[in-house]
């Protein structure tokens, strides 16, 4: 993600503005305690075998991931009692929300010019359009998009310590987009990650020092249960000091783009799952992202499914797994 932060003071806004390399120069709308709590967090909730969801349509999150009936929310929110902004310009709410990929190819509110950021609110906000649900699940629908994708999302728990999403991106405009699905969840700052890193994977950022960055919070392999090395890495975020935002990118051909994230005694882990077929990374991003700023206490982990030529009236889908794991310790081999 490219982003500007504004920081807010306790009694009273002080904007600073961070760019990061290769950002427009955009503000992110911040909240202050004068605002009067305008949104609609009208929720849906889903529990099943010890795991619960809850998605807030008004702003298209998912808002709790964690397990039932009152553990801890393993996705970082914030600032859900403030609306979005008039001017459409970008609001960090974290949870679980859905993008699409290049964002180099995002487009703009004419239709036709390319804008990086800040994401086109359809996209990111919604709202979203409620077409079906049952005491385990919800389908909604976003409004389409400047660049005349529409989003679609099916997502509720599916089974012991287990939830899903599938999301569909279609092309409802006159003509051809190179899209694909990008789903980000909020981290925590206190948290860990965990990628995975096998023989042949490839670490890149987004300019020439952010993947030195992230390998210095990096980890070597992971032992798994029998001592000998894993394809996991951790990324001790509390370890991140840097000013300003970084974005890397893990891609690694053939194998199923996942990611996990170690918080309050629990795993939680994301796989798309299809495997990664290089689509991602030809396109200028890569199967699985992350994006930190230590400054702004945000932090995302990030994954993309495959990149497809749409032409109009086409669709491309991806289905992702989320499951949690109760864990005393941070250790590759508990990860779900």
């Amino acid at each position: 993600m490219k982003r500007t932060i504004a920081t807010i003071g306790l009694l009273g806004v002080c904007a600073m503005t961070l760019l990061v390399t290769g950002c427009s120069k955009k503000t992110v709308s911040v909240g202050t305690a004068a605002q009067p709590p305008l949104v609609d967090l009208e929720t849906r909730r889903f529990e099943l075998s010890g795991i619960a969801m809850e998605y807030a349509p008004s702003i298209d999150r998912v808002t709790f991931f964690g397990p039932a009936p009152d553990g801890p929310n393993l996705l970082h929110v914030r600032d859900l009692d403030i609306p979005p902004a008039e001017d459409g310009s970008y609001r960090f709410y974290g949870g679980g929300y859905s993008w699409y990929a290049p964002q180099k190819q995002w487009v703009g509110e004419d239709g036709s010019t390319i804008q990086e950021w800040p994401p086109d609110p359809a996209m990111d906000r919604g709202p979203a359009e409620t077409i079906a649900h049952s005491a385990t699940t919800i389908t909604v629908r976003n409004p389409v998009q400047w660049s005349g994708l529409q989003q679609k999302k099916t997502l509720g728990v599916s089974g012991p310590a287990r939830a899903e999403v599938t999301y569909t991106l279609t092309n409802r405009g006159n003509v051809s987009r190179q899209a694909g699905t990008w789903i980000n969840t909020g981290v925590f700052k206190r948290s860990l990650i965990a990628v995975r890193v096998p023989e042949g994977a490839e670490i890149y950022g987004w300019n020439d020092t952010a993947a030195d960055t992230l390998r210095s919070i990096m980890s070597e392999p992971m032992p798994g249960d029998d001592g000998e090395p894993t394809d996991w890495r951790f990324i001790d975020l509390k370890k991140a000091t840097w000013q300003g935002g970084i974005k890397v990118w893990i891609d690694a051909p053939g194998i199923e783009p996942e990611i996990a994230v170690y918080d309050d005694g629990y795993w939680f882990r994301r796989r798309v799952t299809t495997p990664n077929d290089g689509s991602a990374r030809a396109a200028g991003e890569g199967a699985v992202a992350i994006y930190i700023d230590p400054g702004a206490g945000l932090v995302e982990a990030e994954l993309y499914g495959p990149v497809r030529t749409l032409t109009p009236g086409e669709s491309v889908t991806t289905i992702e797994s989320w499951a949690i794991r109760r864990a005393p310790h941070a250790r590759a081999w508990l990860i779900p």
